[in-house]
């Protein structure tokens, strides 16, 4: 089931090349939740990497849509299989474990659409990779609101930062910055640091192409976020 922002798809979508592996003689279809899906953006696997995503059918979305359906009144976990047995299975939730994609090949399961790859883009990667540069990835946005901020926005504030850049300030002398955020304006007034640069042009629909950038760098700060995971990675 694809939900929510990149960071999401991704783990599910490592989870499903587990499964092709694991059980190579089934057939195994994919869920796109639209709604959860617009929230983050969209769909942006297929907008990033150059990947082949798992087909759909009415049939299986109706069978999905009924899986929460019967989530929403308090039934699914009478009905949950302890099984092994891939058949006639659906798999909900995020799988965000690493035992899902330990044994796959990262750069070969997840190669980036050079196509897409704008020629901005791609001579500040360079420059990132030629370089020593740590990537600062800090997270505000809906993190803030009344609803997320007990659950998310209360780790990873400003203090955690500070004392995080310290260290690599400390660490790495000859280091340059790069930040990476969804309220850069905020970033680039609180941050002070020589040698930095501060993402500010990937936008919208182009906005999975600070992943792109945040793979050029080395080490990284990260907020708690998925996304900023697989940047690091």
């Amino acid at each position: 089931m694809f939900n929510a922002g990149l960071g999401n798809q991704i783990f599910t979508y490592l989870f499903y090349r587990h499964l092709q592996q694991r059980f190579p003689e089934e057939r195994i279809y994919g869920y796109y939740k639209l709604g959860g899906l617009q929230l983050h953006g969209g769909l942006e696997l297929d907008k990033a990497f150059d990947i082949q995503l798992p087909p759909s059918s009415l049939i299986t979305n109706a069978i999905a849509q009924g899986w929460l359906l019967l989530a929403r009144m308090g039934l699914r976990q009478k009905l949950e299989s302890r099984s092994e047995d891939p058949k006639n299975m659906v798999y909900d939730y995020q799988w965000l474990d690493q035992r899902y994609f330990q044994d796959l090949d990262l750069r070969k399961e997840l190669p980036f659409r050079e196509d897409m790859i704008d020629e901005r883009n791609r001579q500040v990667a360079e420059e990132l990779f030629k370089h020593e540069t740590i990537a600062i990835h800090v997270r505000r946005g809906d993190y803030l609101s009344k609803e997320n901020y007990p659950l998310f926005g209360r780790y990873c504030k400003d203090e955690y930062f500070d004392r995080a850049i310290s260290r690599m300030l400390m660490t790495y002398p000859e280091a340059r910055y790069c930040f990476f955020s969804d309220d850069i304006e905020y970033v680039k007034k609180r941050q002070r640091i020589c040698r930095a640069l501060f993402v500010d042009w990937n936008k919208g629909k182009d906005s999975w192409k600070d992943l792109y950038l945040m793979t050029h760098c080395r080490p990284h700060v990260i907020s708690n976020r998925t996304f900023a995971y697989w940047g690091a990675r």
